[in-house]
């Protein structure tokens, strides 16, 4: 729609229908028709009849049609688009043809006020910049896109031929309004009497105290001060978070009645399994999701001596030399045991250590052998692990407890323990027999490093098999610094004794754990594992040419953990990675294959072009223990770009290299590379 046309239609479009539908269908100009590609889908807005309360259509639907408030045009074909508002109404012309030009597609988002130039990425010089629809969002002047008011605007390329490339959608942004509002929870439900918190997140962070909490449905059911809510009866809550008119999704929280209590996971703790007689020893509990634990009920017995507990401080206190066993309860669901051991106040340390003699997970059940120097009465007692016994009280007792979790430590005179040992346990190899496609057909992820071990050892991923494409998708919200630079998580979390490597998402909350043990295949996980633990994971081998038909693992084969030179002399078209010892640097850089679509046919492997390269060695070829040091990149072309793993789910910081900079792959002539990207890092757990 020209300018000309615009102008004309605000003076007019109070008219009545017959007339407005003369003007604008029978005696519109060429320039008003719209000429559109095939594949098109954008927000098709008329500045004078918003979508709000508006009635948009399109006919015959085989070529267009509006889902939602975009146009998608979907073959070739004349199309007429109608616009109502009231008793007016806007006739528009169009036909849509296959794209011949290719541009360059630049930040989907501009402030108001603020520039943006578009260009071409392929076709004919005399190409020219047309604007769509979107008037009052934005102008143009030659390829040159000024932001207006809030609002979005399409634009495309035209030759005078009438070749067009695909559309360019701009959304102009207020920035002195919240582009980006999100509530979050730390649980989903929660019992009666309990408390929850609430997470706000607002782009920009500085409209922060600006945001409040709505109660949408569900007031009667919970008390709100603040991001802290109170459960007060059964039912849903349904809240959003509003900040200066922009909402968040809307976000439920189920109140739960006591008996319904149903906790994914619940485990008590002490402070100190070993206190001293009249000293204090605190119980916790570890449960999920969180918010339980004001319904949590805690019972005491004691076994040996006189104890004391606090229900309200959760305090307990030896009075004597003794013993005493801890149980909790939450709805139906009981904890483990604790057992505790008091000693006198002047008794010293069991001299020697307690250790668990088990590194390869080779033996049916658990055996642990136990080296220590004391009194003869020193024996071996169970700390922690509901049900657990030891077979005897010679030099290698079994632990007769199967499939959980057990802390052992050695009592000697006076009451007072050694160190603990704490380990989980199987009965069996839990993975004899099966076949993989009946373990991928029914696949969970790994539990443990013992588990991540047993199917390892029969060539079972820890990991899912998930397809992903040749580039990386990055979450809808992505954290950012001050300054628009991507953020790398440098927080890390080491569980299972440190075979388990804790993975966060963009918020910084938990939500997976890798296992030293494990395969692992996708780009995500094997880049996650990689940072983590500095080398790959079960399923590759290092060998280039190795066949999988010699491998247990199979299809799930992955090949190459070889030395990456980083030459940028030999291969100008490979940009500069961090202190890469090629190129003069300290930190020896390594490359992995990553898969993809067709790598492993069970018979033979096409190796692709999809890399991971990560450093590896300290120049004089000292393993990275430092993850400070460590960088895991994914290149999708053989080298030519680059984009570095920055430690939590979906992210991936910015593309750099010899693409990204507009030239050709594996070409020593054109652009040079572009250079990396720097990252700030951020401890995510305390980001948010």
């Amino acid at each position: 729609m020209t300018k000309l046309a615009k102008l004309v239609f605000g003076m007019l479009c109070l008219a009545s229908f017959s007339i407005s539908f003369l003007l604008f269908s029978c005696g519109s100009s060429d320039s008003d028709s719209l000429l559109l590609a095939v594949g098109d889908s954008f927000a098709y807005v008329l500045d004078d009849y918003p979508p709000s309360t508006s009635t948009y259509e399109v006919e015959p639907s085989s070529v267009a049609s509006f889902n939602g408030g975009d146009l998608v045009i979907a073959s070739e074909g004349k199309f007429t688009i109608r616009v109502t508002n009231g008793t007016s109404t806007f006739v528009q012309e169009g036909e849509a043809v296959q794209k011949a030009l290719s541009a360059y597609i630049p930040s989907p988002r501009l402030k108001m006020g603020s520039d943006i130039e578009l260009s071409l990425r392929t076709g004919s010089s005399d190409a020219y910049l047309e604007q769509i629809c979107g008037f009052a969002a934005a102008s143009f002047e030659g390829t040159k896109v000024t932001g207006l008011q809030e609002g979005t605007a399409a634009f495309h390329f035209r030759t005078s031929d009438g070749e067009i490339s695909q559309v360019i959608e701009i959304e102009v942004y207020d920035p002195s309004k919240p582009t980006n509002v999100r509530l979050l929870s730390d649980v989903d439900k929660t019992p009666v009497g309990t408390y929850f918190t609430l997470t706000t997140l607002v782009t920009p962070s500085s409209m922060a105290d600006d945001v409040e909490i709505v109660v949408d449905e569900g007031e009667n059911l919970v008390r709100m001060d603040g991001l802290r809510g109170y459960g007060l009866k059964p039912g849903t809550v349904r809240l959003h978070a509003e900040c200066l008119g922009v909402s968040s999704d809307e976000l439920a929280i189920e109140i739960q009645d006591a008996s319904e209590l149903d906790p994914a996971t619940f485990r008590i703790y002490t402070s100190d399994y070993n206190p001293a007689v009249g000293e204090e020893t605190t119980l916790s509990a570890g449960i999920f999701p969180a918010g339980y634990e004001a319904a949590i009920t805690y019972e005491m017995t004691p076994l040996e001596g006189e104890w004391t507990f606090d229900e309200e401080s959760l305090t307990v206190t030896p009075e004597s030399i003794g013993s005493c066993l801890i149980r909790a309860q939450c709805g139906a669901d009981a904890s483990n045991a604790i057992y505790l051991y008091s000693h006198a106040e002047e008794a010293e340390p069991l001299s020697g250590m307690l250790t668990l003699n088990r590194r390869n997970y080779d033996s049916l059940g658990m055996q642990a052998s136990f080296n220590y120097r004391g009194e003869e009465e020193t024996s071996i007692v169970i700390l922690d692990g509901d049900g657990a016994t030891l077979s005897d009280q010679s030099s290698a007792p079994s632990i007769e407890r199967l499939g959980g979790i057990v802390t052992a430590a050695a009592l000697g005179p006076d009451g007072m323990l050694s160190n603990q040992v704490s380990f989980s346990t199987f009965a069996s190899d839990p993975y004899e027999g099966n076949s993989q496609e009946a373990f991928m057909a029914a696949f969970t992820p790994a539990a443990s490093n013992e588990d991540a071990y047993y199917r390892s050892e029969h060539g079972l991923p820890s990991g899912g098999d998930e397809a992903f494409g040749a580039k990386p998708v990055r979450p809808e919200y992505v954290p950012m610094g001050s300054d628009g630079e991507f953020l790398r998580n440098s927080s890390a979390i080491y569980v299972d004794f440190g075979a388990g490597y804790q993975l966060y998402d963009e918020y910084g909350k938990p939500y997976k754990v890798l296992y030293a043990a494990g395969g692992y295949l996708t780009l995500e996980d094997v880049a996650a594992y990689i940072y983590g633990f500095g080398n790959v994971p079960a399923n590759y081998e290092a060998d280039r040419s190795f066949n999988p038909q010699n491998s247990i693992w199979g299809i799930y084969l992955r090949l190459n953990n070889t030395f990456f030179s980083g030459d940028t002399d030999n291969y100008p078209y490979e940009p500069e990675l961090p202190r890469i010892y090629g190129c003069g640097g300290d930190l020896r850089y390594y490359e992995v294959d990553i898969g993809g679509s067709g790598y492993n046919s069970g018979t033979s492997i096409n190796r692709g072009s999809l890399r991971i390269v990560y450093s590896r060695y300290y120049a004089d070829r000292t393993p990275i223990e430092d993850l400070e040091d460590r960088y895991v990149f994914y290149t999708y072309n053989h080298y030519n770009d680059f984009q570095e793993y920055l430690n939590y789910r979906g992210g991936w910081g910015e593309r750099f290299g010899k693409v990204t900079a507009g030239g050709q792959a594996n070409s020593s002539t054109g652009p040079a590379p572009s250079p990396y990207v720097p990252v700030t890092r951020v401890n995510f757990l305390t980001l948010f």
